[in-house]
């Protein structure tokens, strides 16, 4: 008997849903390094990195993820990508960090710490 749980990755990146350009960026690498052929991937997009706690992004990975594992009895796996590039935001990097790092902790969420400028340099975040 087949032990293996199903798997739903939900991918959460900072850009907006019309420019998608983290997604891009990210699905290339993955594509290159791992076969998710048998994994269902959703992409959830922020819109912006402060605006990981909002209500709309909360709600739908509860519901993605819900609905995922009721009909499937598999599993869900969270990870938020994030930009550590400088931002016109009014808060200190620093002090957003520590605060995103504490709800993703307290979620059972993964992070990791990603910068966009070039491809290559997502290979870390999956490696």
């Amino acid at each position: 008997m087949n032990d293996i749980k199903p798997l739903q990755l939900l991918l959460v990146v900072e850009t907006n849903s019309e420019d998608k350009t983290d997604v891009i960026y990210i699905n290339e690498v993955i594509k290159k390094y791992f076969d998710l052929s048998d994994i269902n991937v959703q992409w959830i997009t922020l819109g912006g990195k402060t605006h990981y706690k909002d209500k709309k992004i909360v709600n739908r990975i509860k519901s993605l993820t819900k609905m995922f594992e009721s009909n499937t009895n598999g599993r869900t796996v969270t990870i938020f990508f994030i930009d550590t590039d400088s931002s016109k935001a009014e808060y200190k990097e620093g002090s957003f960090f520590y605060n995103l790092s504490k709800y993703i902790k307290a979620k059972e969420y993964k992070s990791k710490d990603c910068n966009r400028v070039k491809l290559q340099q997502y290979i870390s975040c999956f490696v």
